[in-house]
């Protein structure tokens, strides 16, 4: 009698909530799914599966692309550093501005940390040198102190994977009243302290990036270049 009592009373609560909750006829489930819900839920489970690998896939490119070699943002960051240090060199008495195909060496004004507040600008000897051995081009710093002292500093490698690299130096003949492209500096036909600094530097570089070949050749002026006046100190372009 108590197993009737409660089953009566579970058809009753049934019939009750199939009222308030109106189901459809003939349906006998609280809980099943139709197919449209099935169908929902199984096209929204694609596109959440979908915007995942993408997220996934675009995170490692980003990370493959920060760690690899990447020869091209070198070199752009090489030529930013030697613009601005061209631009601030001059003639110094202490440092010879010397120049070939492989490398170049200048006096001009670097910022050195010299508190943890701030830097301060001091003259230095700036050496870039291309080795085709290993294809690198590095980059040795000396400042003031550190060559009356004498003392050495190892040279930090800026770019490898490099081809080639040459160095060419704009200058201007008095007496032929032409303009040139010298593979050396000073000229070999006249004295350093005639010549002054040479008006601009072009860098022509190849390298190897992707498993193919790149070449760039930029141009950078120098507003110091030119004959000097008198003496030694900064030169003054014509």
């Amino acid at each position: 009698m108590k197993y009737d009592s409660k089953l009566r009373n579970i058809k009753e609560l049934f019939l009750k909530l199939k009222g308030v909750l109106r189901l459809p006829k003939g349906s006998l489930s609280l809980t099943g799914f139709t197919f449209v819900e099935l169908s929902i839920a199984a096209v929204m489970m694609a596109v959440i599966a979908i915007v995942l690998y993408m997220m996934l896939s675009n995170g490692i490119r980003v990370w493959q692309l920060v760690n690899q070699d990447s020869p091209r943002i070198d070199m752009n960051l090489f030529f930013e550093r030697i613009d601005e240090e061209l631009k601030n060199s001059f003639q110094y008495s202490e440092i010879e501005f010397a120049g070939s195909k492989k490398s170049i060496s200048f006096a001009t004004l670097v910022k050195v940390q010299d508190s943890p507040q701030g830097f301060n600008c001091l003259i230095a000897n700036v050496n870039y040198a291309y080795d085709p051995e290993p294809g690198q081009l590095a980059r040795q710093q000396l400042d003031y102190t550190q060559l009356y002292a004498l003392q050495k500093s190892r040279p930090r490698v800026l770019m490898e994977k490099v081809e080639s690299l040459s160095f060419k130096y704009y200058f201007y003949d008095e007496a032929k009243k032409s303009f040139f492209w010298l593979e050396q500096w000073p000229p070999s036909e006249v004295s350093d302290l005639d010549v002054g600094l040479p008006l601009a530097v072009r860098i022509e570089i190849s390298f190897k990036e992707a498993d193919a070949i790149q070449s760039c050749v930029q141009t950078f002026k120098i507003p110091s270049g030119g004959k000097v006046k008198s003496g030694f100190g900064l030169n003054i372009l014509n």
